[in-house]
C-alpha cells in the first residue's frame, strides 16, 4: 500500500531564484515551463501537452535567437541539446499506451529533471555569456555616444569643470 501511494505521488518542482540565468525574458519563460509541467493532469493531458509543445518551441526559438545575436560560441551544441529534448518528448508522447498516473508521473519527472539539469548547466553558461555580451554592447554604445559629443564636451562635464576651477 505504501509503495502504491509513493508511486501516485505528484512530482512537482517549483521555480527557484537559483535557476535564474540573468536573462529576464528567458527566466520568465522558464518559470512558465515549470508552471505548465505542474499543470499536467490526466483530465487535461492532451490540451496541456499541446500548450507545452508550443511553448517549448517558442522558448527554444527565443534562446537560439539570443545565441545567434550574441554569437554564442557554443550555440550549435546547445541547439542540438534542444533538438534531442524535443525528440525525446515526442517519442514519449507518441507512445500508444494510455495515460495513467504512473505514465504522467514519469513524464513530469523527466520534464522537471531535464529542465533543472539544462537550466543549471547549459542555460547558466549561456546566461553568463549573454550578460558579458550585453555589457560589451552597452560599453560600446556609451563610448560611441561620448565620441559623438566631441572633445570639447569632455571639458564641460561637471567633474572636469570642478577640476578646472580647482575645487
Amino acid at each position: 500500500m505504501e509503495g502504491e501511494a509513493k508511486e501516485r505521488r505528484v512530482y512537482v518542482v517549483e521555480w527557484k531564484d537559483a535557476y535564474s540565468n540573468g536573462i529576464d525574458q528567458v527566466d520568465e519563460q522558464h518559470k512558465h515551463l515549470f508552471f505548465l509541467v505542474k499543470c499536467l493532469k490526466l483530465e487535461t493531458i492532451e490540451k496541456t501537452l499541446d500548450e507545452l509543445a508550443d511553448y517549448v518551441f517558442s522558448h527554444f526559438s527565443t534562446e537560439q535567437k539570443l545565441m545567434e545575436e550574441s554569437v554564442y560560441p557554443d550555440r550549435e551544441r546547445h541547439r542540438k541539446i534542444h533538438d534531442q529534448f524535443v525528440s525525446n518528448v515526442a517519442e514519449c508522447i507518441a507512445n500508444d499506451n494510455p495515460w495513467d498516473d504512473k505514465r504522467l508521473h514519469e513524464l513530469r519527472k523527466f520534464l522537471n529533471k531535464w529542465l533543472i539539469g539544462h537550466i543549471m548547466t547549459d542555460d547558466q553558461q549561456f546566461g553568463r555569456w549573454y550578460k558579458q555580451y550585453q555589457y560589451q554592447q552597452n560599453f560600446e554604445a556609451a563610448r560611441i555616444s561620448e565620441d559623438d559629443r566631441g572633445f570639447l564636451s569632455h571639458l564641460f562635464k561637471p567633474d572636469w569643470m570642478l577640476r578646472l576651477l580647482g575645487k
